[in-house]
């Protein structure tokens, strides 16, 4: 029961977190100051744990997969967040949303993994989802839909997240199983922003009119949703196969579909709903395989 509750408290941060980023950046703010705050923001937070929990020791294999993920994910997390200021958030999360899909090829490359029939249903349902995703009342041909979100400029940075994720998702288990669920996301959050300080700081000194009270604490709680996220889906991940956690979180992306629909007042906002359901029951069939 405490890793389902920690998995739908991911679910529903992972929701939150983009449509916050996604007011931010309607507000004007860069997306570089925005990935800095949210792991720089998220540091108080994530020390709080060891006011009641010892700190573990770290071996080196830990040390290891610490800078592997961080190398992907500097490029993951800056496509993240111009997925989500180049296009609607009701396509840009659905789209984040189908790593599972490319964690289903690059299984079949390392370990020559064929999936069954349940497999091959939930490729079949996610593909169909982004399918559907894609249709426009811009005229049509068959595969109209798919260049559709081709050209868009936004759900092709989506999609290259999704694949380096399906890449680096693997190493949040091995990370946590050699320190703790407290430890590796702090850890995490000191050295992940420090190859963007440099830039950030930059763009901060040349616009340091927008950084009054508001816009820090503003920035800061961008830090906190991350944080809460986080320590609820490493919690999860240790006490749970990572396959039934990432199943849960996936689902926030209905939650950032109905937030793009009513909040932003997105257009096509049940058929983005649609599509996202159909995208989420495949992203279910495809882990259940795994």
């Amino acid at each position: 029961m405490v890793w389902i509750l920690n998995s739908v408290g991911c679910a529903l941060f992972y929701a939150f977190h983009g449509a916050y980023s996604k007011k931010l950046l309607k507000d004007g703010w860069n997306e570089y100051i925005l990935l800095w705050f949210t792991f720089i923001g998220g540091i108080p937070f994530l020390i709080i744990p060891f006011l009641f929990v010892p700190f573990p020791q770290l071996n080196s294999t830990f040390w290891i997969v610490l800078f592997s993920g961080i190398g992907g994910n500097s490029l993951a997390f800056v496509l993240y967040f111009k997925a989500i200021k180049e296009t609607e958030l009701s396509i840009s999360i659905p789209l984040v949303s189908i790593t599972p899909l490319f964690m289903l090829l690059t299984s079949y490359l390392i370990l020559s993994e064929v999936p069954d029939i349940t497999g091959i249903t939930g490729i079949l349902l996610v593909i169909a989802g982004c399918y559907t995703l894609g249709i426009f009342p811009n005229g049509y041909n068959f595969l109209q839909p798919f260049k559709n979100l081709w050209e868009d400029k936004g759900a092709r940075y989506a999609i290259l997240v999704a694949l380096i994720w399906s890449v680096t998702a693997n190493l949040d288990k091995v990370a946590v199983l050699n320190s703790s669920p407290f430890a590796y996301p702090l850890i995490f959050n000191i050295f992940f922003p420090i190859p963007f300080s440099a830039l950030v700081l930059g763009k901060i000194k040349r616009h340091k009119e927008q950084f009054q009270l508001k816009a820090v604490l503003s920035l800061i709680f961008l830090g906190f949703l991350n944080a809460v996220m986080v320590i609820s889906q490493m919690v999860a991940i240790e006490l749970a196969l990572a396959s039934y956690v990432i199943t849960i979180k996936r689902s926030g992306m209905v939650v950032s579909v109905l937030i793009g629909w009513l909040v932003f007042k997105e257009k096509r906002g049940f058929h983005h709903m649609l599509s996202a359901s159909i995208i989420l029951f495949g992203i279910m069939l495809v882990l259940l395989f795994h």
